[in-house]
């Protein structure tokens, strides 16, 4: 949600200090994540993984008004299939 909350908005504001800490949080889980996957040689999974850290990386370092990059961000979640994987990912239940 807070991916598609901030890429959807208009572009003019700043994210708030609620969603830095959150897309930090995010971001830290993510690179966890990462690491785990690692260890079990999951191609598939390391991609999303990878894709997912790339949007958040850009993501929290949006500035207020950069539109173009919350474009590109927004294309490339497109390109990915990034929410369709996701989405499909959460209806699975993954132990680690």
């Amino acid at each position: 949600m807070v991916l598609l909350s901030a890429l959807n908005g208009s572009g003019d504001e700043a994210l708030s200090k609620a969603e830095s800490r959150l897309l930090g949080d995010l971001l830290l889980q993510t690179r966890i994540l990462k690491q785990l996957i690692a260890r079990r040689n999951d191609p598939q999974a390391l991609r999303l993984i990878d894709d997912l850290e790339m949007i958040l990386v850009g993501l929290s370092n949006l500035k207020a008004g950069d539109r173009e990059s919350r474009e590109f961000l927004n294309r490339m979640i497109e390109d990915k299939d990034l929410k369709f994987r996701l989405k499909i990912l959460s209806g699975f239940d993954i132990r680690l």
